[in-house]
């Protein structure tokens, strides 16, 4: 019995060994393809440039008075309703 017991552990091992292989080899190929997909991502840009770009495309753009009306509208309204807002009564 114990002859057979050692030869099934050591087939358990074996089994257990090329499934950690297999794992390994699928675990490598996924971090291949990821960092593929991380090379073809834009570079993170700082807020600095953001906010650079975003200025640079409002000075280009046609219309910015209607740009500026509309983001100064949203605010004023942004307000109006955090004033006009009140507690709720319902408990």
């Amino acid at each position: 019995m114990d002859t057979v017991d050692a030869m099934n552990d050591r087939a358990s091992e074996s089994d257990i060994e090329r499934r950690l292989t297999a794992l390994e080899a699928a675990s490598d190929a996924r971090r291949a393809e990821l960092r593929a997909v991380l090379d073809d991502l834009p570079a993170a840009l700082s807020r600095r440039a953001l906010v650079r770009a975003a200025a640079v495309d409002l000075r280009r753009a046609p219309g910015k008075v209607d740009v500026v009306r509309r983001g100064a509208n949203k605010v004023a309204r942004t307000v109006r309703a955090g004033v006009v807002r009140r507690p709720s009564t319902d408990r």
